[in-house]
């Protein structure tokens, strides 16, 4: 129990334990239980604030003023090193909890209903805020369309009505229901729609997950095929709004990410993509390897890091067999974890596996050249002096906590995607 109350019910009371006690905890829990999250590292000096945004340089051309030169001849003409100025807005992730007067009231007679109120409330923000950051850190390619500045991030899956026309219904076919679950709030409708509240775009919640490929609603919409789904309801949007993924940062094609030009720059700001235009084919150790050396060969750096689906995890110890080895990795977040680990030939490289990974691909990273960039770190909002505030026209309170923060990449060319893998698709669950 927090030892920062006497368990009043107060106002007060209850702002001392979300500030003292469980916004620690919680920032603990990221940590602790999204793998990913504590592996990568914060960015430092080469990010700066820029007013609203974050901005750092990234290395687009060498200077060409190196070469072989004849006796007596002139030396190769100098050049400069090409830096772009890379620029993002930092994305705002929030989550939310709302205490009843009347929990509250009870409270203050009740230490173990003070205790109780908050632990429930917390239980379901901590659940719901780690399962949404993940989610956002390892998906989130962008469909085509949008800006460098405000692209396509945030689709969850898109809907599938095979080619058809319009369909209302409660049941919905989908691409994929990987990352959907039950309760999640929903903005259904076309790249122009989702982001205009008020608009034709639909808002629907998952009632159940029936299969990899299909939804059930709480209601009956009207959906199109290729219809986006993404994160919202009537009165609010993800779409547009949420972090770079590694599914939209580790790409190839010409997008303009972070606002450098692609097209001045060349393979300069692409990763490497090693794909089978949609086929599926079975992981080997040959290309596990060249996917190491690919990397190195374009870009000047070994990925250090892998991460993919748990399933694409077990088909790498299908090629292990019996030198299956696993590792203990510490991260910044100080917690242990024993991870498979693969040799690339110069070194041994962490294999990390998680369900929110989209299956079928695998990410190959330098982590170091990856971050976490923040504008402001996860935390209550409490500019005003209080973590609860009063919730307009109700006798309830309520309390945000979340960060100004982005994914970011500040060397493309050093990662690289390996796609279109065979898994067992047998192991492959319906999520919740």
């Amino acid at each position: 129990m927090p030892t920062t109350t006497n368990g009043s019910g107060s106002t007060g009371d209850f702002s001392a334990a979300l500030k003292e006690f469980y916004g620690p905890g919680l920032i603990g829990s990221l940590n602790k239980d999204i793998a990913y999250f504590d592996a990568l590292t914060e960015a430092g000096a080469e990010v700066e604030l820029g007013g609203k945004g974050l901005v750092w340089p990234v290395h687009t051309k060498w200077s060409g003023g190196v070469g072989a030169i004849a006796e007596n001849a002139k030396l190769p003409t100098a050049g400069t090193q090409s830096r772009n100025k890379a620029t993002a807005t930092a994305k705002e992730i929030y989550g939310r909890i709302e205490l009843t007067r009347k929990v509250m009231a009870s409270s203050r007679t009740n230490k173990m209903a003070f205790v109780d109120a908050l632990d429930s409330e917390m239980d379901a923000l901590e659940s719901e805020l780690k399962k949404q950051l993940n989610r956002q850190l390892l998906g989130n390619n962008a469909v085509p369309g949008g800006s460098s500045a405000a692209p396509n991030t945030g689709i969850l899956t898109q809907i599938n009505n095979a080619g058809g026309g319009a369909v209302t219904n409660a049941t919905q076919t989908v691409d994929t229901t990987h990352q959907l679950h039950s309760g999640m709030k929903l903005r259904v409708g076309t790249a122009a729609d989702v982001p205009a509240l008020g608009g034709s775009a639909n808002a629907a919640v998952i009632k159940s997950v029936d299969s990899r490929t299909q939804i059930t609603l709480e209601g009956p919409i009207e959906t199109a095929d290729n219809d986006l789904v993404t994160i919202g309801d009537a009165d609010f949007t993800s779409f547009k709004h949420e972090l770079f993924g590694l599914d939209h940062l580790i790409e190839n094609t010409d997008d303009d990410l972070f606002g450098i030009d692609v097209g001045a720059t060349g393979s300069a700001w692409k990763a490497h993509v090693d794909d089978n235009g949609g086929v599926n084919r079975s992981l080997s150790h040959e290309r596990m390897d060249a996917m190491f050396d690919s990397v190195y060969e374009r870009g000047g750096q070994r990925p250090n890091f892998v991460i993919g689906h748990n399933s694409f995890a077990r088909e790498v110890k299908k090629l292990m067999e019996g030198d299956v080895r696993y590792e203990p990795q510490t991260y910044k977040g100080g917690f242990q974890r024993n991870l498979l680990v693969w040799n690339s030939g110069t070194q041994d490289v962490v294999i990390m596996s998680d369900h929110l990974c989209l299956p079928n691909r695998a990410y190959f990273l330098n982590l170091e050249f990856i971050k976490m960039a923040y504008l402001d770190r996860f935390d209550w909002l409490d500019e005003d002096g209080a973590v609860l505030s009063r919730i307009s026209n109700k006798a309830n309170f309520e309390a945000a906590f979340g960060a100004m923060l982005e994914q970011i990449v500040t060397k493309r060319n050093a990662h690289g995607v390996l796609t279109d893998i065979s898994v067992n698709e047998s192991t492959l669950v319906t999520p919740a």
